[in-house]
């Protein structure tokens, strides 16, 4: 590749109206980020990998038609926790230290 900047492209959203907003609720409350993030994406492969999964991150993949690396919100919320990952470790049968306040690791 002669320019590797060409591989990024940084939108702002503008989130003076909801600063408590996640970046997929601003983006999608944004016409001028979406039309833009539209017109770059045209032809190209692009998917979405969201931090934490929420609905809006699915709302947002299904606006623009893109794939969403993350399982679905109801199953992120079960599952993406300490104690979700423990009840998946238990039905494996995988082993699991037991926590000891006075020796964290």
């Amino acid at each position: 590749m002669d320019n590797p900047s060409d591989r990024v492209k940084v939108l702002v959203a503008d989130q003076e109206l909801y600063p408590q907003a996640s970046l997929a609720s601003a983006i999608l409350y944004s016409p001028t980020v979406l039309k833009s993030i539209r017109a770059y994406l045209r032809g190209r492969p692009a998917y979405i990998v969201p931090g934490r999964m929420s609905a809006e991150d699915l709302r947002l993949a299904i606006e623009l038609n893109l794939p969403l690396m993350a399982p679905e919100p109801e199953v992120a919320s079960v599952f993406g926790s300490k104690s979700g990952g423990r009840r998946v470790f238990a039905a494996a049968d995988v082993a699991i230290p037991v926590y000891n306040p006075n020796n964290p690791i």
